[in-house]
């Protein structure tokens, strides 16, 4: 049998480039030992992925320097185009001097940019160079940093559309809100378990935004949004996720093309007596009124719940209105078909004039339980209904 033609080889370079740019760096480099035609592709990539770099347990500091060398021989490397997407992962290296990694960001930013993705665990703290906090040509920033940063007083990313913040440690107020609304063309936020140390209020201004994410709670022995107040602007908002602690109260401008919401208040375990789960939770929705698909976790309704038996139970002047008047379908998951389940399910059938579906899934003790889950169905036959055309599938 004859020996197989290297079709691969015979690509042109930009081909040859593009599928490079899969590969993390340090398997880029390697193909170049493939033959000569592949000697010199790797300078030309111009996607650069240091991540996924494997330590040697025993060998923590001289894997370390094996890392830093690596990445400055890829980064002077002569003629090489603007950067496209830098991938930086130093968790996994050991002990590296954040001096480092201040050189490498001023390299790439000097080159160019486009998406920068950091993921650093450090004890020391991280200086960015002033040249990253003005960038010009950032769209994607993904920073995932257990360090405390000081931002400076001259912030302005004019390109940066997509910012996600993951573990980051604001500590100023002011630079904080500098930081958010000096990116006039953000689209998507997104901030993952960040910490907000001694801040009274989260401002976030964006006309340009169009998807927000707020997810925690923080990492432990910070402080999360529960001593914060969260103050909204974004009036082009369309996706809103917010999966946080509840904030000490909530200051939002209207979302008039809002089309999704989620909503989950990560609260405690003991019983909200007073009700201020309730409280802010229905401060929060009242702002909601133009959603057309909203999703609540099972602890903000019964947030609810201690809010509304204070307040003298379910009544359909105590439920936000906007939750009834054009609601057309509606789902509950896990239920159990206690009492004050169904006194929820009946508000709803009762007081929702345009209502098409509701979905009734039952929990897994339920269906275990057949007698009490034809009860139930039977009491859902029975409840009034606001719409005719309401179709009630209970599973």
């Amino acid at each position: 049998m004859g020996v197989g033609k290297d079709r691969i080889s015979e690509l042109s370079d930009p081909i040859l480039h593009h599928i490079l740019c899969f590969l993390p760096s340090k398997c880029a480099v390697r193909t170049s030992i493939l033959s000569k035609r592949w000697r010199y592709l790797y300078p030309f990539i111009p996607i650069l992925d240091f991540r996924n770099w494997r330590s040697i347990k025993n060998n923590c500091d001289l894997e370390a320097n094996r890392f830093r060398n690596f990445v400055d021989r890829i980064l002077n490397l002569p003629d090489m185009p603007n950067i496209q997407k830098f991938c930086l992962d130093v968790d996994v290296t050991g002990p590296l001097d954040s001096s480092w990694i201040h050189a490498w960001i001023d390299t790439v930013i000097r080159r160019k940019v486009e998406e920068l993705i950091l993921i650093i665990d450090m004890d020391d703290e991280i200086y960015f160079p002033p040249c990253f906090f003005t960038c010009q040509t950032l769209t994607i920033l993904d920073l995932e940093i257990i360090s405390t940063i000081e931002l400076p007083e001259s912030i302005y990313f004019p390109k940066l559309k997509i910012l996600r913040l993951k573990y980051f440690v604001f500590a100023d107020e002011n630079m904080t809100q500098k930081f958010f609304s000096n990116c006039p063309v953000l689209e998507e936020l997104t901030l993952t378990r960040c910490s907000w140390l001694d801040m009274e209020v989260l401002c976030i201004s964006a006309p340009a935004l169009k998807r927000l994410f707020i997810t925690g709670p923080s990492v432990d022995g910070c402080d999360g949004l529960d001593d914060c107040k969260l103050n909204i602007y974004a009036p082009s908002l369309l996706s809103l996720r917010y999966h946080e602690g509840i904030s000490k109260d909530y200051s939002l401008h209207s979302f008039p093309s809002l089309l999704d919401a989620d909503i989950d208040f990560i609260v405690d375990a003991v019983p909200d007596i007073t009700g201020i789960v309730g409280r802010r939770a229905i401060k929060l929705l009242e702002k909601l009124t133009n959603v057309k698909l909203l999703k609540m976790s099972g602890d903000t309704f019964e947030g609810f719940e201690e809010y509304l038996n204070n307040s003298g139970g379910w009544k359909l002047n105590l439920v936000p209105q906007f939750l009834l008047l054009h609601l057309k379908s509606v789902e509950f998951k896990e239920f159990y078909g206690h009492r004050r389940e169904l006194l929820v399910v009946k508000l709803f059938l009762k007081n929702a004039p345009v209502l098409q579906w509701m979905t009734i899934t039952s929990s897994s003790f339920m269906s275990e339980n057949l007698k009490n889950k034809m009860e139930v169905y039977d009491q859902l036959l029975l409840f009034p209904r606001g719409s005719t055309s309401c179709v009630v599938k209970f599973s």
